[in-house]
This record gives C-alpha cells, structure tokens and sequence, in this order.
C-alpha cells in the first residue's frame, strides 16, 4: 500500500496588495439557499406517459432467491430480443449462423462443469475475415448469459464480417468470483485453438469486461 506523505507546512505566496487566502471555518463562502432542493422536481410530462406504457410505476415484486431472478432476467432478454429481431433488428438475423457449444473444464473430476458459449459465424458471399472475437457478458457477476448479450454479437459478427465466440461463466452468489475468472481463462485457452490465423481480440460487457 503506498501512503503519501507530505512534510513542513504549505506556503501561499503572498504580497502586501494580496493577503494569503483563507482555508479555515472562517470562510465568508455561503451556499446560495436556492441551490438546496427542499423537494425532488417533477419528471417530465413525457418520461411519465413513458412509464405508465410500459407498467413501470407498479413496485416490482422482492426476489431473494438468486435462481429466480437470474431466471428472470435472462427470459426478459430473450423476450426483448424476439421483439427487436422480429422488427427493428431483423437484419441481425440475416447472413449469421449461430451454433451452440459447451466447454467442459476438469472432466471426470468434482469440480467438473459446463461453460456454455454460442458461436456466431457469417454466411454471407463476401469474404469472412480470420480475425475471432471472445465476448463475456455483463451483469454485475450476478445476473446475464448469452441471451443477454445476443444483440451486441450480432452487431459484432456483421459489422466485422468476423466469427464470435460469446462466452458464459459462473455467477454469484452460487459460486465465487474467482470461478467466473477461471471460467473466463479456460475460454481464452480454448477458443484460439479452434483457428489457424488471424487475429484475437477479447470484449466484454460490464463485469464480463473486468474477465478480459
């Protein structure tokens, strides 16, 4: 841990016209008392009829268990997703081929797991570029997978006309996160071997970023 130190006192240069300034209590500084709100402001007339179109005023219900909200979260992706590639983003879904895969760290042994990943590779006529990317999703180490973040590969592997592997990993808080950390260096060990050339790059989301 480093400490900074500093020694002896600090000096002002100061001149008969400049008095030097004054650090303590005694400031004549005074907050302009308009400045301190006695009450929140009111939201704006649109972002209320926002939230009254989407149910965003009903209080949401307390979840406790972490199945049941990594549930959740994962199923309001994937509904979210349906909507928007069913619509606005339907040209994600056009010339990109997905594959699910599993990856299986330490088999046979009691530490023994899946980490799922989806591949997404173009189809397209155009020349695909060697170059593979390894993506890991956000969520604060408690909640996402690879729904979450199928939007965002999709972008990726049509933007770069390239190959991306989205990884998942353990959550908190039924395992630790340094599982997730060791998760995320077995897809990095792994998936390089699955090309022969081209570049590596690794992204991430959030917390999937802090795995890079």
């Amino acid at each position: 841990m480093c400490q900074l130190v500093t020694r002896g006192q600090t000096s002002f240069p100061t001149s008969p016209e400049q008095p030097p300034p004054n650090l303590g209590p005694s400031s004549n500084f005074k907050m302009d008392p308009n400045l301190i709100l006695k009450k929140a402001p009111p939201l704006h007339p649109a972002w209320l009829a926002h939230e009254e179109a989407f149910n965003l005023l009903t209080a949401k219900p307390v979840i406790t268990d972490p199945n049941v909200s990594q549930k959740l979260y994962s199923d309001t992706c994937k509904a979210v997703n349906a909507e928007l590639l069913a619509d606005r983003d339907k040209y994600l879904t056009e010339h990109i081929a997905t594959l699910e895969m599993r990856l299986e760290p330490n088999p046979g042994s009691a530490n023994a797991h899946s980490i799922p990943i989806r591949k997404y590779f173009p189809i397209s006529s155009s020349p695909v570029t060697k170059n593979i990317v390894i993506y890991f999703h956000g969520g604060g180490l408690y909640v996402g997978d690879l729904d979450s973040e199928d939007l965002t590969c999709r972008r990726i592997c049509k933007a770069l006309n390239c190959t991306v592997y989205s990884s998942s990993y353990r959550k908190m808080p039924q395992f630790t996160a340094d599982d997730a950390l060791s998760d995320a260096l077995c897809t990095f060990k792994e998936v390089p071997s699955l090309k022969k050339e081209g570049k590596l790059v690794v992204i991430g989301s959030s917390s999937g970023g802090r795995r890079c």
